[in-house]
């Protein structure tokens, strides 16, 4: 996307060269946040196949299908079909990361994407001011996209007092709401079933109400003695499917990677 904004720079690049570039490059970010929603090992590989694939086809059809006879067509036209279908993945590869360290950057890509596909319907005529400034726009929120991610890649963890609490804000920032929640519904199964002292929620961890309403203990040396291991067995038995054990101990620093897992009584919750 970067790059055909510099290619503008260039009168002598044919128009139409950037244009489809920057159809090409919205499909990819597109794609890479519906392949986020099929992350979980071992079907990551069978997701890429026959969901995101397919789906570069069917997106990639309307320009295709506007090429018509020309070479390199000046502009390209989105039926409204075509128009709403994308629509439809720029919510889904978006709105995942609500929430997230990534919302604002990705709010802003959403719309950036949209005015650009808004700008190559049937309804904006090809000349004028209208198309102008619906192209402006798209490139100022898309330069404002990219600033706001640089800061969300640089910044750290302000809420995040401790190893499992910047575990568990990384692998929301990684792989979004969606994988989140479900995830998050095991892990407080598993923290109900067995009686620890906090609960997981969508940005954060916090007290089980039934104990105390203080900020959660989230060292395993303030914790009651079983709790460490299990909460150990547990991150290992759930997240196994989506990071490498690096990742998660590098997250959880020292104090919960020298843990040893202990398999909780009864098992784990299915």
């Amino acid at each position: 996307w970067c790059l055909m904004l510099l290619l503008e720079l260039f009168p002598n690049i044919p128009h139409g060269l950037i244009e489809y570039g920057r159809y090409l490059s919205t499909l990819f970010i597109l794609g890479a946040g519906i392949a986020v929603l099929g992350a979980r090992r071992p079907g990551a590989q069978a997701w890429t196949w026959f969901v995101v694939a397919p789906m570069f086809l069917v997106l990639g059809w309307p320009a295709l299908l506007s090429w018509g006879n020309e070479s390199i067509p000046e502009r390209l036209e989105l039926m409204t079909p075509a128009f709403l279908g994308l629509l439809l993945v720029i919510v889904m590869a978006t709105g995942n990361y609500l929430t997230t360290r990534w919302e604002f950057p990705l709010l802003c890509t959403a719309l950036s994407l949209v005015l650009f596909l808004i700008g190559r319907t049937l309804w904006i005529p090809t000349s004028g001011i209208w198309p102008m400034g619906i192209q402006l726009a798209s490139d100022l929120i898309g330069l404002l996209a990219l600033f706001l991610a640089m800061l969300g890649t640089t910044a750290s963890h302000p809420t995040a007092s401790h190893g499992l609490e910047r575990f568990w804000q990384d692998f929301l920032n990684h792989f979004g709401i969606v994988w989140g929640y479900r995830v998050m519904e095991r892990l407080n199964l598993e923290a109900q079933r067995l009686d620890w002292p906090f609960r997981f929620e969508i940005d954060r961890i916090v007290s089980n109400p039934e104990h105390t309403n203080a900020p959660p203990a989230l060292n395993p040396a303030d914790l009651p003695e079983k709790v460490p291991g299990e909460v150990r067995f547990s991150l290992e038995w759930l997240f196994r499917r989506f990071v490498t054990d690096e990742w998660r101990d590098a997250r959880l620093g020292p104090e919960w990677s020298s843990v040893s897992s202990t398999p909780p009584s009864g098992g784990t919750s299915q």
